[in-house]
C-alpha cells in the first residue's frame, strides 16, 4: 500500500490468540485497499505473529507489532494509535469483529468532513464467558433497526452522562472503542495533554474528552462491529467479581478520596470521568456529579455494605445532593437488577420448552438471540438478516436529532 489508508482499525491484544484471529479475519476479509489493521500485541509471546503470517503474509494491510514489556491497557492502545496511518481510527477488542459496512461509513465521513460516528451496539458472548448463563454462545442483535443516521445533541448528552457520574457513556458519546474518530482529533488531544488516555478506563476517558474537540456527532442505527466478551475479557472480569485485577495494571493509580472504597467498574468509570474533566479544564463540573448514584450502585453489588457506603456518601456527597438521594438510587438499581434477573430466568426457561422460543424472547427483550459457535457465525447471521430484510444505511436521508429515552440512573 503506497498511499495512506482512509481507515485504521486497531486491535490491541493480550494472550487471546484464539479470538484475536477471528477479529483480524473480519477486517482482512473486507475487499478494500483503503483500510489497514493494526494488531498491537502485548502477549507473553508473539505466537500470534506466526498464526497471522501463515494466513496473511502477502496482505500488506496487516501491521503486526509485539511488545516485550507489560504495558497497561491505556499504554497498549496508545501505541496502537501511534502506529496508525489512516485518516479515521476505529478500535475493537481482540474478542470482537467488524462488518463490511465499516469502510462505507468511513468513506461517507470523508465525503462529509465528519470527525466522529457511533454505531448501533451488537454483542456476542463467547462460550467461555459468563459460564452457566443463558447468554453463552449467543449473539444479541436488536430486533428492529433501520439504517437511519441521526444527529446527536452532543452538549446535552455530555452533561447528562456527566451528572450521572459517567454512567451510560457507551451510548451517544464519541468513542474510539467501537466508534469512528478522526486521527486529527486524537492528535489534538495528545498535543494538548501529552497522552491519548488517562484514568483507568480508556473508553470512558475518550467519551469525556473527545466532545471538547467536536462540532458534531452522528449515530448510525446499523451494526458496524460486534462487541465480544470472552472468558478473559474485562467484562467477564466484572461479572466474575475480579475487577480489582484491572486496577493492578495501573502502577500509578491513586484512589480518589471522595469515591467509594471499592475496586469495580463503576468506580473506574467515575474516577476516569473526573480525570477527563481535570485534563480538559472542566474541573468546576465535578461538583455537579451525582455521587449518590455511584455509592448506591456499589451498594447494589454488595448489599451487606448498604450502610457502610451510606456513611461514606454522607461525608463526600456533592452540593445539591441530600442523604435521601442515596436510598432512592439504591432502590432503583435493586429494582432494575431484580427485573433483569426475572427476564434472564424467563428466557432461560422458555428456550428448552417452547418450539417458537425465539419469538417470545424477542417479545420480552426486544432482541434476537441466536446461538453462534463463534463470532464469524455472528457476522454471517447479521449479514443474512440485513439482506433478507433489505436493511441498508441511509446515507442520503435527512438527518433528524436522535431522541434518547430516560435511563435507569436518571
Amino acid at each position: 500500500m503506497n498511499r495512506s489508508p482512509l481507515l485504521s482499525i486497531i486491535i490491541p491484544t493480550k494472550n487471546r490468540q484464539y479470538t484475536a484471529v477471528f477479529a483480524v479475519d473480519s477486517v482482512l476479509s473486507i475487499p478494500s485497499d483503503n483500510l489497514e489493521v493494526i494488531v498491537q500485541d502485548c502477549s507473553d509471546d508473539d505466537s500470534l505473529r506466526q498464526i497471522l503470517n501463515s494466513k496473511y503474509s502477502k496482505d500488506t494491510r496487516l501491521k503486526y507489532f509485539h511488545s516485550h514489556q507489560n504495558p497497561s491497557m491505556n499504554e497498549n492502545w496508545s501505541t496502537a494509535i501511534a502506529n496508525t496511518q489512516g485518516k479515521f481510527v476505529y478500535g475493537i477488542g481482540d474478542d470482537d469483529a467488524v462488518l463490511p459496512a465499516i469502510i462505507e461509513v468511513a468513506e461517507w465521513m470523508d465525503s462529509k468532513n465528519i470527525d466522529a460516528v457511533v454505531p448501533l451496539k451488537v454483542q456476542y458472548i463467547w462460550s467461555d464467558a459468563y459460564l452457566g448463563t443463558f447468554s453463552n454462545s449467543r449473539l444479541t442483535l436488536p430486533a428492529n433497526f433501520t439504517g437511519n443516521i441521526y444527529k446527536i445533541d452532543l452538549e446535552k448528552e455530555y452533561n447528562r452522562k456527566l451528572r450521572s457520574c459517567g454512567f451510560g457513556y457507551t451510548t451517544n458519546l464519541p468513542n474510539l472503542y467501537h466508534g469512528f474518530i478522526s486521527r486529527r482529533i486524537l492528535e489534538l488531544h495528545k498535543n494538548k495533554i501529552g497522552v491519548y488516555f488517562n484514568g483507568t478506563s480508556l473508553d470512558v476517558y475518550a467519551a469525556f474528552t473527545i466532545p471538547l474537540y467536536l462540532e458534531h456527532l452522528y449515530y448510525i442505527e446499523y451494526p458496524i462491529s460486534i462487541w465480544g466478551a470472552c472468558g478473559k475479557s474485562n467484562s467477564n472480569r466484572v461479572v466474575s467479581k475480579k475487577s480489582q485485577d484491572h486496577f493492578k495494571e495501573f502502577k500509578n493509580y491513586k484512589k480518589v478520596v471522595s469515591l467509594p472504597n471499592a475496586f469495580n467498574a463503576e468506580v473506574s468509570v467515575t474516577e476516569t470521568t473526573m480525570k477527563a474533566l481535570e485534563d480538559t479544564g472542566k474541573s468546576d463540573l465535578i461538583p455537579t456529579m451525582d455521587l449518590s448514584l455511584l455509592y448506591a450502585k456499589c451498594a447494589s453489588f454488595e448489599a451487606s455494605k448498604l450502610f457502610h457506603f451510606y456513611k461514606d456518601y454522607k461525608v463526600h456527597k456533592n452540593p445539591g445532593n441530600i442523604n435521601r438521594d442515596y436510598f432512592v438510587a439504591f432502590r432503583k438499581f435493586m429494582k432494575g437488577k431484580i427485573k433483569q434477573r426475572i427476564v434472564n430466568a424467563m428466557t432461560k426457561l422458555l428456550f428448552p420448552i417452547l418450539p417458537n422460543a425465539q419469538y417470545y424472547v424477542e417479545r420480552i427483550t426486544g432482541n434476537k438471540k441466536p446461538i453462534c459457535n463463534n463470532i464469524s457465525e455472528c457476522l454471517d447471521y447479521i449479514e443474512s438478516y440485513q439482506k433478507d430484510n433489505n436493511i441498508k444505511i441511509q446515507f442520503d436521508s435527512e438527518l433528524a436529532v436522535l431522541q434518547t429515552p430516560k435511563e435507569i440512573w436518571e
